[in-house]
């Protein structure tokens, strides 16, 4: 697992800078720490429209100057809709749509969410989502910090671990048990860990891939970024690609090796862009 926790500094370097330093102070205020979220992993989910998190962030932006009180989650709400024009929101898997709200299922059939949105978790919170999150996995707390994040609306096992690992990784947080609540497993983690782990980790095994990756690794958030990263951004999300990569080092390194050179010479291109 050491070649893909080193390329987690690609995953850190590359995709979460312009999330994790874009939208201010992330810790010290519930607008920002909540445009985060849902800007970079509330609607992660399979299927989701690429336009939810966009407009949830504007939506957030739009709040900024507001009063962080009861009235902030049905407005959030209010104006996702209206920027939508009440069009395919999917309520019931939306991470902005407030708790008890009515709606109609693709049969017709009328149905009321039971989860809490985004915004009414967080203020049920002493501090914004962000420091929350970032504190209950300093102190040991993980098995009740990801159980309460699954309490939002339209997010699962994978959104909530999505969520924690990264905060670890950027905090440099090292929990010392529950870690495969750090493992968000996909379709490219259970591909590495089945592959690298044989008959005993089957690929439709979620928890086991998990407890593979943590077993398996010195750290184990940085490899399961390096695996994702790999998988999509250096083998371009092919799985003959990935693996023909696992089964030699060689085939491996020079994949990274073009991946590198890509990354120069688009570097390269901007800088010429802005000269």
């Amino acid at each position: 697992m050491e070649k893909f926790e080193r390329l987690s500094a690609l995953y850190v370097k590359r995709l979460m800078p312009p999330n994790w330093r874009h939208f201010g102070d992330d810790v010290g205020d519930h607008w920002a720490s909540l445009r985060l979220f849902l800007w970079g992993y509330a609607y992660e989910r399979q299927g989701s429209s690429p336009d939810y998190s966009a407009v949830a962030c504007d939506v957030m932006r739009e709040l900024e100057s507001k009063p962080f009180d009861e009235r902030a989650a049905s407005t959030a709400w209010c104006k996702f809709e209206q920027k939508l024009n009440t069009k395919n929101t999917n309520p019931g898997l939306n991470p902005l749509c407030t708790n008890h709200t009515k709606y109609r299922w693709k049969d017709g059939v009328e149905k009321t969410t039971r989860k809490d949105s985004a915004v009414q978790l967080a203020l049920q919170l002493d501090k914004p989502i962000v420091a929350w999150a970032r504190d209950a996995i300093a102190s040991g707390d993980l098995k009740n910090v990801h159980a309460k994040l699954m309490e939002i609306n339209g997010v699962g096992p994978k959104i909530a671990s999505l969520f924690l690992r990264d905060l670890a990784v950027w905090y440099n947080l090292v929990p010392t048990q529950d870690r495969q609540l750090l493992q968000p497993i996909d379709t490219w983690e259970a591909f590495v860990a089945s592959k690298m782990g044989g008959d005993g980790v089957p690929e439709s095994r979620h928890d086991k891939c998990a407890s593979y990756i943590v077993d398996q690794s010195q750290k184990p958030e940085h490899a399961n970024q390096g695996i994702w990263y790999f998988c999509t951004e250096v083998a371009f999300s092919s799985r003959y690609l990935v693996g023909r990569s696992l089964e030699n080092q060689a085939y491996f390194d020079r994949l990274l090796r073009h991946h590198l050179h890509r990354l120069k010479a688009g570097a390269e291109a901007a800088d010429e862009f802005n000269g």
